[in-house]
């Protein structure tokens, strides 16, 4: 029996949405400075020399998933042809057997930093963003000849297992890649992707103690796997968020509502202890010190004026609990979902941006001065990458695919910027939509339907946002 779960809210195709102002700039402004100028060969070396670094393997893929989502947006035909060629390359360098990693095989599945599944992960979620905008045969064929050598390596023993792999977290950061199995599942239709999922979600996530159950049970996700000792915490955010984003894409495909409400339960959490008045969260003090300084749950959204705070809001974290919203805000509609959305793009997302569009801030910090501190950086041939400036393009990219959705009942405008947009119709038909607002300096808005073909009657959903009365 088929038991997929079908989404409220749907992404629009490729070229369908513009922007006019802050967001597009800012997404032009990151595709020349960043996208564009980064060695993508340096970055696939780490695959072709396997000298088992930590964690260098998710720039590839990372920044290969942020320009397919800024190319489904902006079509730049350079960019383009940048993801043509890295993607031959990424290509060129897995082995017969399937095999993408930066580890020596005597050290797989998890090398002696602990990054390999963790890098795997961006690698498949790279690959399937710039599927997503080619449909390349080759490609998907590669993502399958990539999960199944993985599959044959981890799972229940005799196999290593997935709780068993990782640097820090206990399997956290590792089991994080449910998400592109899923889709891989998605992709497919094959079985055995959706049961490795489901292999993952029964172990748990962590060999400390069962991420989702602990969720589903009310647990605070600051406690999760605690041993007492501030300075052991695994309470890693951004870690943590990428486990629920695959759990999301699990429940898709399996339809187990108990995961539907495992992962809103977990967003309501971080919603009433977490995310700031900013919207990001994670923090440096007062209760976990673990691994990942200024990146653990901290009962954030309460101490964020807290002074003793130094280092908060990575943006990694940022982004990660926008993409989280995102998967929420498809599954249910809600629009207190996408309130949280637009909360982090016009604060802290661009408020990280460095002017020349070569950074994202690591710790855009709530008040104060910044703290220049930087967790995770490579120079990569002349350019300073961090982890947060890999990530932060998918944010900003991700903000005109939220401004305007598609619904069965006909377009979605979440967002009130000034565009314009193409739906598709449940009909059949189509209609484009154009917007002209100076919101949130103004507060008028006027959306103009420019064209529509349509056999009959169709609605035009316009979020209220949870601050307005009517």
């Amino acid at each position: 029996m088929n038991r997929m779960r079908e989404d409220v809210f749907y992404q629009l195709p490729a070229g369908a949405v513009h922007l006019e102002g802050v967001f597009d700039d800012l997404i032009r402004l990151i595709t020349e400075k960043t996208l564009k100028q980064l060695n993508y060969r340096a970055l696939a070396d780490y695959f072709r020399n396997k000298v088992d670094p930590f964690a260098t393997g998710e720039f590839w893929g990372k920044l290969v998933r942020a320009g397919s989502l800024t190319y489904k947006y902006n079509q730049d035909p350079e960019l383009k042809g940048i993801l043509d060629q890295t993607v031959d390359d990424m290509l060129s360098i897995q082995t017969p057997d399937g095999c993408i990693s930066t580890v020596p095989y005597e050290f797989q599945p998890n090398g002696s930093q602990g990054s390999d599944l963790w890098e795997r992960k961006y690698v498949l979620l790279g690959l399937q963003g710039y599927y997503e905008i080619t449909g390349r045969a080759d490609v998907l064929g590669a993502m399958k000849a990539m999960a199944d050598y993985t599959i044959s390596q981890v799972g229940l023993p005799p196999k290593t297992q997935i709780t068993d792999t990782g640097w820090a977290f206990c399997g956290i950061e590792s089991s994080s890649i449910l998400e592109p199995m899923v889709k891989l599942y998605h992709l497919t239709g094959e079985k055995r992707y959706l049961d490795f999922a489901g292999y993952i979600v029964d172990s748990g996530a962590c060999s400390r103690e069962n991420l989702f159950e602990s969720i589903y049970r009310g647990k605070d996700p600051k406690n999760i796997g605690s041993t007492g000792d501030p300075k052991e915490s695994i309470a890693k955010a951004y870690e943590m968020m990428s486990c629920f984003e695959g759990l999301v894409e699990y429940y898709r495909a399996a339809g187990d509502e108990k995961w539907r409400e495992t992962a809103l339960r977990f967003y309501r959490k971080l919603l009433e202890q977490e995310i700031t008045l900013l919207g990001s969260g994670g923090a440096d003090a007062p209760y976990n010190l673990g691994p990942g300084t200024g990146e653990q749950w901290n009962y954030t959204k309460y101490e964020q004026t807290n002074p003793d705070i130094t280092l908060m809001m990575e943006t990694c974290v940022t982004v990660t609990w926008m993409k989280l919203c995102y998967q929420l805000l498809r599954l249910t509609g809600e629009a207190a979902i996408a309130d949280e959305i637009e909360r982090s793009a016009y604060n802290v997302l661009i408020g990280a941006v460095r002017p020349d569009g070569r950074f994202f801030e690591y710790f855009p910090r709530f008040n104060g001065v910044r703290n220049p501190k930087v967790n995770y950086s490579f120079n990569i041939d002349g350019f300073d990458l961090s982890c947060c400036t890999a990530n932060g393009p998918t944010g900003l990219a991700l903000v005109p695919f939220t401004a305007f959705m598609n619904s069965r009942q006909g377009p979605v405008i979440q967002f009130y910027v000034s565009g314009s947009a193409r739906f598709g119709l449940s009909d059949g038909g189509s209609v484009q939509l154009r917007t002209v607002t100076q919101y949130p300096a103004e507060g008028a808005f006027t959306a103009e339907v420019t064209h529509a073909e349509a056999a009959g009657p169709f609605s035009i959903l316009l979020r209220v946002p949870a601050w307005c009365r009517r």
